[in-house]
């Protein structure tokens, strides 16, 4: 025992020793990756600097380019210039030598003109004496212009009112005035006519035809004569009171008669089928009270149905105790709200609020059995519902849970070793390694009773 003690100290002695000599390493080995890690940063520094440099020259080059292009055009430009220029001085010789002709001719035409202007003011002296001597003529003849102008702008006027009362007749009345019997006319102005028409009993024919109230018959001499006595005054005030009303009345419409009718025929269509469409609201409100009453029908059969199911599942799952679904009142069913009633059984409470959570929770499954054995579905996910129950509550739900196989297939997520030791099959996922999640299944070899039991549910959880 003594050696074994000397060799194992001295094997941890020689452990010892390697560990300080490892740390040395380890220690050295960071030195060098320190170092190498400084070598790579200089020279990914001289790497980036070398790019700089390298753009930088291309950029040089490139402005070197653009510069020996912009000193050529230049040069072009300058030759150009040079070109001009020189047919600039040869145009500035040829002007100089065309104003020294025009000097000359300009000197010759002064003299000729001033000529002119001494002929010329000979010339306006005698017209000045002569126009002195017609000042007397000119001042006679004024005045008979103007008297003549007053006379030739009265007739005008007069000319003018004559044209504007024949235009006026002509395009108003589409008659000469020339032709007009004015007493005629005046006679006839003092009729009666009929104001109201009715549009449905007017022939679209014939068009609109004045009707007098009653037949005056024609003028005697005596009235013709008290006709030279008119008023024109009054028949003046008359005219303009009547087309003063006209005008009040706006633009007359041409086609007011074809619209009327065509807005008649549009009321005819329209009111046929406002009453189709009353008609069609009748049928919809037939229809719709019969669906109502189906529904409500329907509804108070499967309500009925559900609230005897209920009565059942919640006897079932809590061994006795009373359960019963009640409509709140209203009018109508299908609007009603529903009241849940669950007593276990060795309780008095009637609330579902004052029940415990796993209570709640068996009352939850009991209506929603209920309303599966009703209409059951063939596939049923439940997720984790068994989570608030105890272990007694556990084994009536996995009891009510296979009664209910036999009509549909559960796929139940719960974490109840109760739960998952009555399924046939269950399926986990797991993590066994960081961030990477397998999925694991299983399936149980049941008993020969069980296995009996459940082929005989059917299909199993």
């Amino acid at each position: 025992l003594t050696g074994a003690e000397a060799a194992l100290t001295g094997q941890r002695e020689k452990i010892t020793e390697t560990e300080r000599s490892l740390q040395q390493m380890r220690t050295e080995r960071d030195a060098h990756q320190d170092g190498l890690a400084e070598v790579r940063l200089d020279l990914a520094e001289k790497r980036q600097r070398l790019e700089l440099l390298d753009r930088g020259l291309t950029e040089a080059k490139n402005q070197r380019r653009e510069l020996e292009d912009r000193l050529l055009r230049r040069r072009q430009e300058i030759d150009t210039l040079r070109g001009q220029v020189e047919e600039l001085k040869v145009q500035s010789t040829t002007q100089r030598e065309r104003a020294g002709e025009i000097e000359k001719t300009l000197a010759v035409t002064t003299e000729t003109l001033k000529q002119k202007q001494e002929a010329h003011g000979a010339v306006e002296a005698s017209i000045r004496k002569s126009e002195d001597g017609m000042s007397g003529q000119r001042s006679e003849l004024r005045e008979k212009e103007t008297a003549l102008n007053a006379i030739e702008v009265k007739l005008a006027e007069e000319r003018s009112q004559a044209n504007f009362l024949t235009d006026k007749v002509r395009t108003e009345y589409e008659s000469e005035i020339t032709d007009i019997n004015w007493k005629a006319e005046l006679w006839a102005a003092d009729e009666k006519f009929e104001t109201r028409i009715k549009l449905d009993d007017m022939d679209e024919d014939e068009g609109i035809v004045a009707k007098t109230k009653d037949e005056r018959g024609d003028p005697t001499e005596e009235d013709l004569a008290a006709m030279e006595e008119t008023d024109w005054r009054e028949v003046g005030a008359e005219i303009r009171e009547l087309r003063d009303r006209i005008n009040s009345l706006g633009a007359v419409n041409l086609v007011a008669i074809e619209e009327y009718a065509e807005l008649k025929e549009r009321y005819d269509f329209l009111n046929s089928q406002s009453e189709d469409l009353w008609k069609s609201k009748d049928e919809l409100m037939k229809a719709i009270d019969e669906i109502n009453e189906t529904s409500q029908s329907m509804f108070a059969e499967t309500f009925e149905q559900i609230r005897k199911n209920f009565k059942f599942t919640f006897e079932k799952l809590f061994a006795g105790g009373f359960a019963d679904l009640q409509l709140i009142e209203a009018e109508d069913i299908l609007d009603s709200g529903i009241e849940i009633t669950a007593r276990p059984p060795g309780t008095k409470l009637k609330t579902l609020s004052l029940l415990s959570g796993g209570q709640r929770t068996m009352t939850a499954v009991g209506l929603l059995f209920a309303i599966y054995m009703v209409k059951p579905s063939p596939f049923a996910v439940l997720d984790e519902l068994d989570a608030p129950l105890d272990d007694a509550n556990i084994g009536r739900f996995v009891h009510m849970v296979k009664q209910f196989t036999r009509y549909s297939q559960f796929l139940i997520v719960t974490h109840n070793k109760r739960t998952v030791a009555a399924a046939n099959s269950i399926y986990g996922v797991t993590m066994q390694e960081r961030g990477v999640t397998k999925l694991v299944s299983m399936r149980f070899n049941k008993d020969k009773d069980e296995a009996e039991e459940l082929e005989e549910a059917g299909a199993g959880i």
